[in-house]
């Protein structure tokens, strides 16, 4: 699928880096439930919408935070 290689690949150009292009489309596949890339701002704020009333709110808030940056 084309959404999961790295630009470089399409200019004859395939390194590790490009697995890791692809693993971060993944992760934030998984944390937004879609395919594309929404700002990070907008991931957060919808994972504050289902986390809300929990107990661990804020720690899972930066758990996520630590996801986006990864991907």
């Amino acid at each position: 699928c084309r959404g999961y290689l790295a630009p470089e690949f399409y200019r004859g150009q395939v390194a590790f880096f490009s697995d890791i292009y692809s693993l971060g489309v993944i992760i934030m596949e998984i944390l937004t439930g879609e395919k594309g890339y929404p700002e990070d701002e907008y991931v957060v704020e919808a994972w504050m919408h289902r986390l809300e009333g929990s107990d661990q709110c804020k720690i899972q808030l930066e758990q996520v935070r630590v996801c986006i940056k990864i991907g």
